[in-house]
């Protein structure tokens, strides 16, 4: 799966700006990093990422990212988060 966004297909139902595909592979490289709490009704809540395990895993795949491209995992997380916890923005 991450093999296929080095090249992005020109037919894709989303489109990506070429600058983030890098921030979109280090997510999904790291989208099963997950702190979570499980709320006294049973549900699930993602606090966030665990930033060590992150960098274990951006480290073993190799994906190094910039401070603005950091930001924009983060950005990411934080919607990611949002959405898994039924926020609606």
């Amino acid at each position: 799966m991450i093999a296929e966004l080095e090249q992005p297909e020109e037919d894709a139902d989303f489109r990506v700006w070429p600058r983030n595909w890098i921030i979109v592979r280090a997510f999904l490289t790291i989208a099963s990093q997950w702190r979570t709490i499980v709320l006294p009704s049973g549900a699930v809540h993602y606090q966030g990422l665990d930033y060590a395990s992150v960098r274990v895993g951006l480290d073993m795949a190799e994906i190094g990212l910039t401070p603005g491209q950091w930001a924009g995992l983060r950005l990411m997380e934080r919607a990611a988060a949002a959405a898994m916890n039924g926020i609606r923005g």
